[in-house]
């Protein structure tokens, strides 16, 4: 996919901070919003998109990736009550900057994920318990024989729940999708200080096709 402007960039970043948020819920409250974790698990199989509406493919994308996105870089007092999702979504991107330089977990990844996406046409689901812990194990056996690990806090109720796990792994993995389409469309983790106003206005602007295309269905 080649680099293209300010709004594929923070599509791929509202991407990012959904996944990061969905961890944090799913590690703290043990449930997330359904629609927007089916969203991120489906985009982690679109493995040779032409355009981000291959991987984000809904009217409301990432919705709740630009809520965030509105709150961290539009409020001060509000971003310290999303502290969690930027710490996990910075480990991510430094995890995806790591992983992008390590070409057989890469093709590991992709393989397995294809194996996984058949798995997905058996149950008519992505995000059906045996896709999503598949998804989990990919994550274990690849991003996590990397030396950087992300630390996950949450209640512990719901940190020893394999189920709960492993859509905490499977978020994650969905995170390094959405964190490597933003580096291939030229984001970089400066772009979080310096150009924050560029990032809100082009969230701001999704957020408003978003509105469009929900009117016009």
């Amino acid at each position: 996919m080649q680099k293209n402007n300010d709004l594929e960039r923070t599509l791929a970043l509202a991407g990012l901070f959904q996944a990061a948020r969905l961890v944090d819920d799913l590690a703290h409250h043990g449930s997330t919003e359904a629609d927007s974790f089916e969203e991120s698990i489906n985009s982690i199989f679109a493995l040779d998109p032409d355009s981000l509406t291959d991987v984000y493919n809904t009217g409301q994308a990432n919705r709740l990736g630009l809520d965030i996105i509105e709150s961290v870089f539009g409020d001060d007092r509000v971003r310290q009550n999303n502290s969690e999702t930027i710490r996990y979504a910075l480990a991510i991107i430094q995890l995806e900057r790591m992983l992008s330089k390590r070409r057989q977990l890469l093709e590991s990844i992709r393989q397995r994920l294809e194996r996984s996406r058949e798995q997905a046409k058996y149950f008519d689901s992505k995000i059906h318990n045996s896709v999503v812990s598949k998804l989990a194990n990919i994550y274990i056996d690849t991003l996590g024989s990397l030396s950087f690990r992300i630390q996950v806090r949450g209640k512990v109720d719901y940190l020893t729940n394999p189920a709960y796990v492993d859509k905490v792994r499977a978020s994650l993995l969905a995170g390094i999708r959405s964190a490597m389409l933003w580096r291939q469309l030229g984001g970089r983790r400066w772009h979080l200080i310096f150009i924050r106003k560029r990032l809100l206005s082009a969230s701001r602007k999704l957020v408003m096709q978003n509105a469009a295309n929900t009117q016009s269905g």
